[in-house]
């Protein structure tokens, strides 16, 4: 096993459906749920959207039905930005015998929370990139997350108020993929609060123990450091269920007290709620700031608030166009002062229309978000069934786009002015249709049969994927930036007749004839070393797209008595591996090689290794100072896919099976690290910023390239054509099979017009040495707009490219082809650029 199969299992996540419920009276249900969470739930917007119906099922961790259990619906009922937004409970609902529930006229985005005696609350949320697609609810175990507030003397802090802040879940899609849902503060602080005793200890029960939270404490005069984010990411959360030696440390707090009046008048407005945050991080947790609300008086106070800049920002009104708007205010805060006087001025402004029609055809198009962007002002609104967006903004310059279908217009500038309306046209491309009918093998249309898009997370569903009485269907797409590097197809399964069917989807409308086909049935057995069938082992068929590894199934399938599997209904020209597991025991892969002689694989036994041993180290940073809440994964041949989280002096443990393992581990602010080590070794040690498969490698450290020309590029596929002359390069050095990298290619590709037209040549360059057929197929089915060159062999030649401390890694040059600067994040790249122009 590589590190780059690791990094591939162990982080790589995508969304997976697979029916529910089986039989005619359930049929329909399934069908909403295979839909999935994006087709029902809609988004924001105007109350003449049409209203959409949500169905869905609590089961337990074992797959089982959750009768009589709670489930709270809580729309997002507020207008503008998501941070303005506010979450209220809509009503209540109690599970069936079978575990399914349905939410009809669902209107808005919002969260379910579930809960039921004995089990974990747990919730599920909708409402961008975040959420992926699912069927179903799962209610685990209770866990808890425990420890102690202290001041800044270390002394304990009674009373004190302790609640989860921000809490994402980690829901498996298979043994290496997972996606998240998030809770935030304030309904989060509803469910999961607690205060500290004499000794100012404190435990938070009912946490799903897949749940992974940041944590408030609630103190006059005091206040919690949260750490800053640039972006959200789940991962990147501070305290896993199940830690019980959490330490809390409080600091002085300042305060802010002002008043919000009419900027024409001076008279004072109440009731208006006013959110604060901090100004470098916009909106990057927006709405997880502090909040307080305007007296009678229009007076408001923030109690509890670190030292720093911010912005606070107001929310004249929650539905609708609001009938004021203000600006953002900056405030700076000092520990143990209180900055005082501030004042908010609220305006009537001016308003902006934004009609969006769908061009060609001109139809008004619902559900589009137009942003407008001033500064640190943003607002937003939601076209309804007119097309017809309405924003009430301060008087000026505004940047706007307008979004719809996951397609964003280009950037428009408009003029606002007091009292006026300023009307903006928008024409968007409407998303392309699949239309057609599915076939049985004779050649009969096949009604009632669900399909579905596979991979999930390339694309969103506008409409239902389910045949009609004659066998036809009709879907509404809009593919993601991700199918255009690697490609989606329609799919089609039918296990209990072996039958399949799946059809590549272009970009654009299609009209297809699909036929159902008899499928490929893949087989195996599972035993111990000792040649033992193994009864309670798991296969995990992964069907690869491009050089992801994808989960086609919710659930895996079980071994019999006989220790054996059997997977059956898989297209036949597809790629598949499986990953075999079993509690207690480590795990194997096995690629699929077809046959074409035959439907039928049977894979060599799956010999499992005992987890009879332990793995334990520490995450060290570059000063090697131990790293807290670090994320640890665990992989290896025959070893287990595990993951952990440091505790507070960087350590972790993992069960292990004999024989080697590769470590990674990863936080948020810190370049990755790695380390090889084998099973029984109790002192690793993982250093942040170190890979250690390629330090154990290096004959000598690799030189900086500052000042130095950029080394011949043509020896490594790039050609004098791809490489100009008397242009700046932007040189790219990645891993394929490492997520920040393919990431980063993403972010080039999109970027990339942009660059071109400043003059700047954009290359990538694989760094990571593998065979040239593997490395053509990976370009062909991750297409991106600039040359990609690789490094064949490692050599002292190519160690300035194969030995840098960590990828992705950016290079750029100056017009004269010498290197101006290396090693640096892409959002450092417009300030490199504008150095390269003094």
């Amino acid at each position: 096993m590589n590190l780059r199969k690791l990094l591939r299992r162990i982080k790589e996540s995508a969304a997976s459906m697979a029916g529910l419920v089986e039989g005619k009276a359930a049929a329909v249900r399934a069908a909403v749920l295979a839909f999935g969470v994006g087709l029902v739930f809609g988004s924001q917007g105007a109350t003449d959207t049409p209203p959409l119906r949500f169905m869905g099922r609590l089961v337990d961790t074992a797959g089982q039905p959750v009768p009589g259990a709670s489930v709270r619906v809580y729309e997002n009922r507020g207008a503008g930005p998501a941070w303005a937004r506010e979450l209220a409970l809509r009503e209540t609902i109690t599970t069936g015998s079978d575990g399914l529930f349905e939410i009809p006229a669902f209107r808005a985005d919002g969260v379910l929370v579930a809960s039921k005696p004995g089990l974990a609350t747990t919730w599920h949320q909708r409402g961008g990139a975040a959420t992926a697609v699912a069927q179903q609810i799962v209610l685990t175990p209770p866990s808890t997350l425990a420890g102690r507030v202290v001041d800044e003397s270390g002394d304990p802090v009674a009373g004190a108020e302790v609640s989860v802040r921000l809490a994402s879940l980690q829901r498996p899609i298979s043994a290496q993929s997972w996606s998240w849902s998030l809770l935030k503060a304030r309904i989060a602080r509803e469910y999961f609060s607690t205060r500290t005793d004499a000794e100012g200890r404190f435990r938070l029960d009912n946490i799903p123990t897949n749940a992974v939270a940041d944590l408030a404490v609630s103190k006059p005069g005091k206040f919690l450091a949260q750490p800053q984010r640039r972006n959200l990411d789940p991962d990147s959360l501070q305290f896993r269920a199940g830690r019980q030696e959490i330490v809390l440390k409080l600091e002085p707090a300042g305060f802010i007290e002002g008043k919000v009046v009419a900027r024409e008048t001076g008279q004072p407005l109440a009731g208006v709620r006013l959110s604060l945050g901090l100004e470098q991080l916009r909106s990057a947790e927006a709405g997880e700031g502090e909040e307080a609300v305007s007296g009678a008086d229009g007076a408001f106070r923030f109690s509890g608030i670190g030292p720093g800049a911010y912005f606070l920002r107001a929310v004249l009104g929650t539905n609708g166009l609001p009938e004021w708007v203000a600006e953002a205010v900056p405030v700076s805060v000092e520990a143990s002062q209180t900055t005082s006087g501030v004042q908010v001025e609220a305006t009537r402004g001016g308003l902006l229309e934004a009609v969006v029609l769908t061009k060609g055809a001109r139809q008004p198009m619902a559900q589009a978000e137009a942003n407008a962007f001033k500064g640190a002002q943003w607002e937003q609104a939601v076209t309804g069934s007119k097309g017809v967006a309405l924003l009430r903004l301060l008087p000026g310059k505004y940047d706007v786009r307008v979004r719809a279908d996951g397609v964003d217009s280009e950037v428009m500038s408009v003029i606002i002015e007091t009292g006026k309306t300023n009307r903006l046209q928008v024409e968007l491309a409407p998303p392309p249709r699949i239309t057609g009918t599915l076939r049985d093998p004779s050649g009969a249309p096949v009604p009632g049969f669900h399909l579905r898009v596979f991979p999930e997370m390339h694309s969103s569903l506008y409409g239902g994927l389910q045949t009609d009485a004659n066998g036809r269907f009709d879907l509404a797409w809009r593919p993601g930036f991700a199918s255009r590097t690697s490609k989606c197809f329609l799919l089609a399964r039918d296990p209990a007749r072996n039958l399949a069917a799946a059809q590549d989807l272009e970009h654009g409308d299609m009209s297809l004839d699909l036929r159902l086909e008899p499928g490929l049935v893949v087989a195996g057995c599972v035993q111990d070393i000792k040649g033992k069938p193994l009864t309670n082992a798991a296969a995990h068929l992964h069907l690869w797209v491009g050089e992801m590894g994808l989960s086609l199934d919710e659930r895996p399938v079980g071994t019999d008595s006989r220790g054996r599997f059997e997977i059956s209904a898989l297209p036949p020209d597809r790629r598949y591996d499986v990953w075999v597991t079993a509690s207690g025991y480590g795990g194997v892969s096995r690629n699929v090689q077809a046959d074409p002689q035959t439907n039928r694989i049977e894979l060599d036994v799956c010999v499992l290794k005992a987890i009879d041993r332990k793995i334990t180290g520490q995450v060290v940073d570059a000063d090697g100072k131990p790293v807290a809440e670090a994320r640890v994964y665990l992989d290896g041949d025959n070893q287990p896919s595990g993951r952990a989280g440091t505790d507070e002096h960087g350590r972790f443990t993992f069960g292990a099976c004999e024989g080697q393992a590769w470590l990674y581990a990863g936080k948020s602010g810190h370049a990755p690290g790695s380390a090889i080590a084998q099973g029984g070794d109790t002192n690793v040690v993982i250093s942040l910023g170190m890979d250690e498969a390629v330090s154990r490698s290096r004959a000598t450290q690799r030189l900086s390239l500052l000042g130095r020309p950029l080394p011949d590029l043509a020896q490594m596929g790039l050609a004098g054509d791809a490489v100009p002359t008397n242009k700046p390069i932007l040189l790219c050095l990645f891993d394929s099979g490492q997520r920040p990298s393919r990431r980063l290619l993403r972010q080039l590709a999109e970027q990339h017009d942009t660059l071109r037209q400043k003059g700047i040549t954009v290359l990538g360059l694989q760094t990571a040495v593998g065979e040239a057929e593997s490395f053509k197929q990976w370009k062909e089915s991750n297409p991106v707009p600039f040359p990609v060159g690789r490094v064949a062999e490692r050599s002292e030649k190519t160690k300035w490219a194969a030995e840098v401390e960590s990828l992705p890694w950016l290079i750029l040059t100056d017009a004269q082809g010498r290197v101006a600067a290396e090693g640096f994040p892409l959002e450092e790249l417009e300030a490199r650029l504008k150095a390269l122009e003094k």
